[in-house]
């Protein structure tokens, strides 16, 4: 499954320009909130690929598993005596747990791959953040500091 389109970058690009109609200056993508947006916007967009790769995946899965049940399930009804259905039987239980598995295994991929998506974003972000910790502080007059850098550094993320 393919996306095709982003709605985070269309309201992005829309809450744009209700800020210039208002008029509030437009960032020009250089600053710490614009950053943010975009490293948001890559994640949800690798986010919601994953999981509609996932969701692929799944649907391929319990389709061929469908038609697998159906085989057997016919092959039950084709037996009369009870020791003739222990085959069938044992082929249905089979591809149950088969597909069990199966699923399973997609579940801890897509875990897998969330997980790195939320650590790339995550160290991103803090390297991101120690970089404006590490900017020079303004001084005063007599050569003080203004404010500790990382209270600075926290205060604009939070203002980001």
């Amino acid at each position: 499954m393919e996306v095709k389109e982003n709605p985070f970058s269309a309201s992005v690009e829309r809450l744009n320009g209700l800020m210039s109609w208002w008029g509030i200056t437009v960032p020009t993508g250089n600053g710490p909130f614009d950053r943010q947006m975009k490293r948001l916007q890559q994640f949800a967009t690798d986010c919601r690929k994953v999981c509609a790769d996932a969701y692929c995946g799944e649907m391929d899965a319990l389709f061929s598993s469908n038609e697998r049940l159906g085989h057997s399930i016919q092959g039950l009804l084709r037996y009369r005596r009870p020791p003739e259905l222990l085959s069938p039987e044992s082929e249905i239980l089979a591809i149950l747990l088969d597909d069990a598995s199966c699923q399973a295994r997609r579940w801890v991929e897509l875990t897998q791959k969330l997980q790195e998506r939320c650590s790339a974003m995550t160290l991103d972000a803090a390297s991101d953040l120690r970089q404006r910790t590490e900017e020079p502080v303004p001084m005063k007059g007599e050569g003080e500091p203004t404010q500790q850098p990382a209270k600075t550094a926290l205060r604009r993320a939070a203002q980001t």
